[in-house]
């Protein structure tokens, strides 16, 4: 098992630890292409698209 060094979140897998992390460093890497909107991963900007 994988801990997060900012919070009590254990991941099973490194990629998953790794995609959690984002929200504690801050990092928004994906942007929607008609407002601008920043998110962390791309699955909430295609979220986001839909509404």
């Amino acid at each position: 098992k994988l801990k997060c060094p900012h919070c009590n979140y254990v991941a099973k897998y490194r990629r998953t630890l790794k995609r959690h992390l984002l929200i504690h460093t801050g990092v928004r890497s994906f942007s929607c292409d008609i407002c601008g909107k920043l998110f962390t991963r791309r699955e909430h900007v295609k979220r986001h698209s839909l509404v």
